[in-house]
């Protein structure tokens, strides 16, 4: 039954194989190394709380076994504890010194921590011990994309499909290294590529949606902003935020001092237009991709749902704008910034995220205030009132909430 299941895991079954094992167990039940394989077929199939639960109880029977803190290092991976899981493949590196996969898995949480110099030295020391680790050749070719060195990164993941070239986790990583240097097309060749090696694998599903998005011009714009600011550290993230909103400040402060129509244009569009541009431009793309034939199949449930909120935010706000054109009524020019702001927070509600809860009670709140500016409005008169001017701040709170969960995800 375990020589079985083996095979099944082997060959990607794992949902049969979790049968035989759970058979085997029920009449092995302290078998640490049965939970460990346990452990293998229910986080392949996406099944991390399981297997979490499951390698904890192993560690518990053999906590001597180093391999079963590799395994639970990449479970913490996959719900995305990246230090929690380098605590444990530091324990599994204690144990075997010489276990290239071991220096691969750590190079690998490295590279999601931002320490890419660490992460390419980490690589390189995990196939000093295996030249032919797929999986530190992987990470090693990312590492030296972040890090600027192209031709190298392209070299090693060439070398890395020779290993294997049906390996369909190095065709995915292929195509996102392809996507990050702008040859989206040849990046779609290798997504397509992988995903029929394996029709689930998430990685290759979600670059090919961001391949067939950067057709479109103004998202190609935002993929490229996209991953330089993923290439810098969390303080520079900060830096940049943070000087956004100052230089924002600035430019209103100089359109109040020479009362200049051209710079206050200016900084709406700053203040309004890029931060609006970067959160929507998600949502709405993947509305283009709803229309798609092929597209549509690649967006799961949360991304359809994020972008008819969206939408239907962005019409609220042309009926508003549309209205105070015709009527010059200041109280359709509240319905029509409330509409064009909250596509902001809409655009989030639905992420897959540890945070989705607190996300969802901001998104509550701000639709509470922003009906509440709405109405203030509509009684007392007046485009933007006390309480319009509350919505706005919220509105800002929340995008500096989002993108502090943002850059401190992989804590």
């Amino acid at each position: 039954m375990i020589h079985r299941a083996a095979i099944l895991i082997e060959q990607g079954r794992f949902a049969d194989a979790e049968s035989y094992l759970r058979n085997a167990l029920s009449e092995d039940p302290d078998n640490s190394g049965l939970i460990a394989m346990l452990a293998e077929a229910t986080l392949n199939q996406d099944k991390n709380d399981d297997a979490l639960c499951l390698i904890n109880n192993a560690i518990g029977l053999s906590p001597e076994n180093g391999e079963l803190f590799s395994i639970k290092s990449r479970v913490l991976i996959r719900v995305g504890k990246f230090y929690e899981a380098e605590e444990c493949i530091m324990q599994s590196i204690d144990s075997d010194p010489v276990n290239s996969q071991a220096y691969a898995i750590l190079a690998l949480i490295q590279l999601n921590t931002g320490r890419f110099q660490d992460a390419l030295a980490m690589s390189d020391k995990a196939l000093k011990f295996n030249p032919s680790n797929l999986l530190a050749l992987n990470t090693r070719s990312s590492a030296l994309l972040k890090l600027r060195k192209k031709e190298e990164s392209f070299r090693t993941i060439k070398d890395a499909l020779k290993e294997d070239p049906n390996n369909a986790f190095t065709h995915a990583n292929y195509g996102w290294g392809l996507l990050e240097t702008g040859n989206y097309q040849k990046a779609l060749e290798h997504f397509k590529e992988a995903l029929k090696k394996d029709p689930n694998n998430q990685y290759a599903r979600a670059g090919m949606k961001e391949a067939l998005k950067a057709r479109y011009i103004l998202y190609m714009f935002f993929l490229k902003y996209a991953f330089w600011i993923g290439r810098l550290s969390k303080t520079k993230q900060w830096m940049f935020i943070i000087g956004f909103f100052i230089l924002t400040l600035f430019i209103r402060n100089l359109a109040s001092g020479i009362q200049s129509t051209s710079v206050y244009a200016v900084f709406f569009l700053v203040y309004f237009g890029v931060p609006l541009f970067t959160w929507v431009v998600t949502p709405v793309t993947n509305l283009f991709l709803l229309l798609n034939p092929y597209g549509r199949y690649l967006l799961n449930d949360n991304e359809t749902m994020n972008a008819h909120f969206v939408a239907g935010s962005f019409i609220v706000s042309v009926i508003g704008l549309l209205l105070y054109i015709t009527t010059g009524d200041g109280y359709f020019l509240t319905i029509t910034f409330f509409g064009l702001l909250m596509t902001i927070p809409f655009s989030t509600l639905f992420i897959n995220s540890k945070h989705q809860v607190e996300v969802a009670a901001y998104v509550i709140i701000l639709v509470i205030l922003g009906f509440i500016a709405c109405a203030s409005s509509y009684l007392f008169g007046g485009s933007f009132t006390g309480w319009a001017f509350v919505f706005n701040i919220g509105i800002i709170l929340f995008q500096l909430r989002i993108n502090d969960l943002a850059i401190n995800s992989a804590t």
